[in-house]
């Protein structure tokens, strides 16, 4: 038997994303991002601007089709892994670039496998991977391949894989200074994807990819500090590995939607941890905790908060998602301590405990009439079927 008590919610579809590809338990291989249908039913693939999935053989991870030259042309600076002839090129070496460009200059990185990242300390800087750009275990300072100490910095379209250090925390990105945009980059394989501290302003992760990452229940698929506001949108956060979260944020304002957010056969813990609550928006998600993971609690929040909060505005919406607890045994979609209480609404949850009035739920897939684990292909038909509309 289903719990639907939704009685007083208007009959329109608002769940606004559909999976384009189902993700199998086990696969190695490269798997294609999801496209997020909009409300109107349009299917536009958000990846690449409506072309072809990003991380598909028609646009893999790690490279933008065709950078923007929106720097003027002397502030471009190209990095070649093998110059060629006739090629302009500026730098083999990452570092010796990041280190040249001037603030509000870009730097190019080409075709190639870099293992040596860099430091950037100018402002205003964007960073664009060509397609086939990857830093493979390139670590900078025992930090990260790349270490961000310059304001209002964009990194998009480079691979980042297999970064390691010694203190369990090597990260794809560290950043150390406010105002940071990730845009189509893809983690896997790291101790961290991304990694910030303190005073980050604004961090931005949008059509990205986090997978196989997490190290001690210590490190994970992304940790972002104590930022003013942490977004994450439009992106993909897949198996975090050795007790990681796929997110981590202890930013004043957090806000995640429409991503896909799964565990599948990773060992982690949480999808998701706030620990020092703030406000918080988790919207048009598909939440999904696997056989695998070692917390019975889906999403955490003012779980490290000692009695007394850290932000003056503290608030929970959980709204629209889909939401599936499949790890054996008892599930807890959210442990929530010294906040408010949240507001869960108009979600569709299959497993652990009915969350009371305002959701649809159903103790396993098929009672939903939803594709057997691990399928994350959901059509927005399905949906709205298990949510009686």
């Amino acid at each position: 038997m289903h719990t639907r008590a939704m009685p007083t919610l208007p009959r329109r579809i608002t769940v606004s994303l559909a999976v384009a590809a189902a993700v199998m338990v086990g696969s190695t291989a490269p798997l294609a991002a999801p496209a997020f249908a909009q409300a109107t039913g349009s299917g536009q693939d958000i990846f690449r601007g409506g072309q072809k999935p990003f991380g598909s053989a028609q646009q893999p991870f790690g490279g933008a089709r065709k950078p923007s030259t929106a720097a003027p042309s002397g502030n471009v600076i190209r990095v070649c892994k093998t110059p060629m002839p006739g090629q302009a090129c500026n730098f083999t070496s990452i570092a010796k670039a990041l280190a040249a460009v001037p603030s509000g200059g870009m730097v190019v990185i080409g075709p190639g496998i870099y293992t040596e990242g860099g430091v950037l300390r100018a402002s205003g800087v964007r960073i664009v991977g060509e397609r086939g750009a990857h830093l493979k275990g390139a670590l900078t300072h025992q930090k990260a391949s790349l270490v961000i100490q310059g304001r209002d910095t964009t990194v998009q379209g480079i691979r980042c894989s297999e970064v390691k250090n010694l203190d369990g925390n090597g990260a794809c990105i560290r950043q150390e200074a406010p105002n940071l945009t990730v845009r189509g980059v893809y983690f896997h394989d790291s101790q961290q994807g991304l990694l910030g501290g303190l005073n980050l302003g604004t961090v931005l992760v949008e059509n990205s990819r986090f997978e196989r990452l997490g190290w001690a229940g210590l490190a994970h698929g992304m940790y972002v500090g104590r930022a003013d506001t942490l977004i994450v949108r439009k992106s993909v956060i897949l198996r975090s590995v050795r007790e990681g979260h796929e997110i981590k944020s202890r930013a004043a304002r957090t806000i995640i939607e429409n991503n896909v957010i799964a565990s599948l056969d990773g060992q982690d813990s949480r999808l998701i941890d706030i620990p020092n609550g703030g406000e918080i928006i988790i919207r048009n998600n598909i939440l999904a905790m696997g056989a695998a993971s070692v917390n019975p609690q889906a999403i955490g929040i003012g779980l490290e908060l000692k009695g007394t909060t850290v932000y003056p505005r503290n608030s929970t919406l959980i709204e629209n998602n889909v939401i599936l607890l499949e790890r054996p045994g008892k599930n807890q979609l959210i442990h929530s301590q010294n906040v408010p209480p949240p507001v869960i609404t108009n979600n569709l949850i299959i497993g652990g405990t009915p969350p009371g009035t305002g959701n649809a739920w159903y103790p396993n897939r098929a009672a939903a009439g939803l594709p057997p684990y691990p399928a994350l292909k959901f059509t927005r038909s399905a949906i709205n079927r298990a949510k009686g509309r």
